[in-house]
């Protein structure tokens, strides 16, 4: 039976170690680069969530008609929601019942009362125009 040289033993040792250091350095590359695969696919579901969300004013639909409604328009801060806000504003207002009709009776009801010189119920439609304008 055959014995191993100090000098076959060296180079054992020396391959051995060369290979597990070739291996971990494949690992680390293999594992880099499957932490950019994961970081990647989070990325590309965020976009397709945030696409797809009806929530979302980034939604495609929303995004994409609003597009098309600002150019349509020449308004580019045009958009859908806005519009929709509109239509049915101006449906109320064929019977009246409209923002704008409101805040019209307020300020004329303000005018009113600010020349019979009450003033103490001026803060209070103040309040109520302001809560019409903001949307309440």
């Amino acid at each position: 039976m055959a014995m191993i040289t100090d000098k076959q033993a060296l180079a054992i040792g020396v391959a051995a170690i060369v290979g597990a250091g070739l291996m971990y350095w494949q690992y680390r590359r293999i594992a880099g680069g499957a932490e950019e695969v994961i970081t990647s696919v989070k990325d590309v579901a965020g976009d397709v969530v945030t696409a797809i969300n009806p929530a979302s004013t980034e939604n495609i639909l929303y995004s994409g008609i609003s597009k098309a409604g600002a150019a349509m328009t020449g308004d580019n801060d045009w958009n859908l929601g806005g519009a929709i806000y509109d239509g049915v504003d101006w449906v109320r207002g064929i019977w009246g019942d409209s923002d704008s009709d409101r805040l019209e009776e307020l300020e004329s009801e303000y005018q009113r009362q600010r020349a019979a010189g009450v003033y103490e119920t001026v803060g209070v439609l103040a309040n109520k125009r302001t809560t019409i304008i903001n949307g309440g």
